[in-house]
């Protein structure tokens, strides 16, 4: 994430979500003061998120866990109900999630594919046998960031890079 898209959040995590974008109006954070630091974890804990990542390992994550006073998953519902993370409809997150290369090779070998290429290119060729993903790939919830968050955090003379 950049730098500005950082500070949008950080402003989206003080206020309540306008009511205008179909958000609800219920703050992010709980109502008072957030204090500085525990801004900045939030933040981190979005940073997580920029790509499609599932959301019981980040919950699970031992660092997490002892980051914030309430359980991860509870920060990460509030942020789904909130609008700010969503489901991942991405086939080939979906594949790739929790695998590295040498598990994909034999994923492809198990179903008559080349096992030749690079990590993008096996999921590629998975991809022509499991086109949405749900067959071969993470059965769980993958989230990440919405568009409308992106929208919230990015004024009308920014772009992404």
């Amino acid at each position: 994430m950049s730098a500005r898209i950082k500070d949008r959040v950080f402003r989206l995590l003080r206020f309540e979500a306008p009511s205008a974008l179909g958000l609800p109006a219920a703050p992010v954070a709980p109502a008072g003061r957030i204090a500085r630091e525990d801004v900045v974890r939030l933040r981190q804990l979005l940073d997580e998120f920029t790509l499609p990542t599932s959301a019981n390992k980040v919950a699970r994550s031992a660092y997490w866990r002892a980051q914030f006073r309430e359980p991860v998953a509870a920060i990460l519902q509030r942020f789904k109900t909130q609008g700010i993370l969503v489901e991942a409809d991405n086939p080939r997150a979906r594949l790739s999630c929790g695998r590295d290369e040498s598990d994909l090779r034999v994923l492809c070998l198990e179903f008559g594919l080349s096992p030749a290429g690079r990590a993008d290119q096996l999921v590629d060729r998975l991809l022509t046998i499991d086109p949405s993903g749900w067959l071969l790939g993470y059965p769980g919830e993958l989230l990440q960031c919405s568009q409308t968050a992106a929208h919230l955090m990015i004024g009308p003379d920014e772009h992404l890079a």
